[in-house]
């Protein structure tokens, strides 16, 4: 588990030390055994202490972390046990945003499980008040990373589960990221910002392939396909190209919903099931904001969940 964890944020410990406006981050990766199951760490001026918390009965230990500094009340986030009798975190002080006075916290954490859940806790400071943010995905902890553009401030780069089943299984499913962003303690979701360009592309080219691909599941990675294009302006040639080359034969798509469901469930009144992929697809791509792309909008909610959108809901199958 512990060499798992460090392998997660190789790629993310790499990308930030290019960042040009990021101080050098700080990793704490500590487990219960053989680290004690209260452990107290200093880093950039915090007090970090991280403990193992007793779950119900047959469940795992819960890491649970206490962030104070001087001046700001204290803040305690709880992660997720994993599969082990033994809790284990990844805890990282990072400058997320380069005006802030104090770097951020992350604390990343591993239920286990077929498909290795992750929670990854952020925690940013607003003046003298803190924010927090949950953000949850499915998929291997290795390839969910943090990058930086090119003289700009980190990003957190994060799976967007609402593609995970909707199409296709989990294992034919492709999440396309999710580009997030701290600017003034808040958190801003960036995916359509111009800077995301060649992430877009690299992604649009991957999922294409997978569109393309003879058998399996491939109108998983199609829906990823129109909604990196979507991002990019391409949507009407990458729209064209996946009503020629889906699965027809396929039967795996989501209904919609006519209002915004409330605990991700939607009356019964007020689901729509769909006749046919591209249909579903249409309404997919509109409600989750890929088109028409979704601006920066700011993370109203914890899990930054996408503000349902202000157009009109396509009709029939979608834009020809």
């Amino acid at each position: 588990m512990r060499l798992a964890v460090r392998l997660a944020f190789a790629g993310w410990l790499a990308a930030l030390a290019v960042a040009a406006h990021a101080a050098a981050p700080v990793w704490i990766d500590w487990s219960a055994d053989p680290d004690g199951k209260t452990h107290t760490y200093a880093a950039d001026g915090y007090k970090l202490t991280l403990t193992s918390r007793s779950a119900a009965k047959d469940r795992p230990p819960v890491p649970v972390l206490r962030i104070a500094a001087p001046g700001v009340p204290s803040l305690t986030m709880a992660g997720v046990g994993g599969f082990l009798d033994n809790a284990v975190a990844m805890v990282g002080v990072v400058q997320l945003d380069p005006k802030a006075a104090r770097p951020a916290v992350l604390m990343q954490t591993f239920s286990g499980g077929a498909h290795c859940c992750t929670t990854l806790n952020l925690a940013v400071l607003s003046g003298a008040a803190w924010r927090r943010y949950d953000l949850t995905f499915d998929g291997d902890a290795r390839k969910e990373v943090v990058g930086a553009a090119a003289g700009a401030p980190p990003l957190l780069l994060i799976g967007d589960g609402s593609f995970d089943y909707a199409f296709a299984s989990h294992a034919g499913s492709f999440l396309l990221q999710r580009a997030y962003a701290v600017r003034g303690g808040r958190l801003y979701d960036v995916s359509g910002e111009a800077r995301m360009a060649a992430r877009r592309r690299d992604a649009m080219s991957a999922a294409l392939a997978g569109c393309s691909a003879s058998g399996g599941e491939r109108n998983g990675a199609c829906a990823a396909y129109a909604a990196a294009a979507s991002l990019l302006g391409k949507h009407a040639a990458a729209w064209r190209k996946v009503l020629t080359i889906y699965d027809r034969t396929g039967n795996v798509w989501p209904n919609g919903c006519r209002v915004d469901p409330e605990n991700g469930g939607c009356p019964k009144r007020q689901v729509i099931v769909f006749k046919s992929y591209p249909a579903s697809l249409a309404w997919f791509l509109w409600r989750y904001g890929y088109f028409p792309p979704a601006p920066t909008f700011e993370c109203g909610s914890p899990n930054c969940a996408v503000p349902w959108p202000s157009t009109p809901p396509p009709a029939g199958d979608g834009p020809k």
